[in-house]
């Protein structure tokens, strides 16, 4: 589910590649939770590992930007009424 921000965007990437992985992961994690056994595939981990580092990078890059341009600020509607 993502998070709305003013600042930082919810990338196509993102959504095209989020619940992919978060369908596997939490595959994964009910088998385990349910008692259930299973080897990992050192394939799926690796390419599991590969997208969310790749996604990282981009979130990465975005808080970057947002820090450098001070797009992370928030521009206030309250008014402080003068003394």
């Amino acid at each position: 589910m993502p998070v709305k921000t003013d600042s930082l965007e919810y990338r196509t990437e993102y959504a095209l590649r989020e619940k992919p992985i978060v369908e596997r992961l939490v595959r994964l994690r009910n088998e385990l939770a349910h008692g259930g056994w299973q080897s990992i595939d050192p394939d799926e981990y690796e390419e599991l590992y590969k997208e969310i580092d790749q996604l990282m990078g981009l979130l990465c890059d975005e808080i970057e930007s947002a820090a450098a341009t001070r797009r992370f600020k928030r521009t206030s509607s309250v008014k402080v009424a003068a003394r």
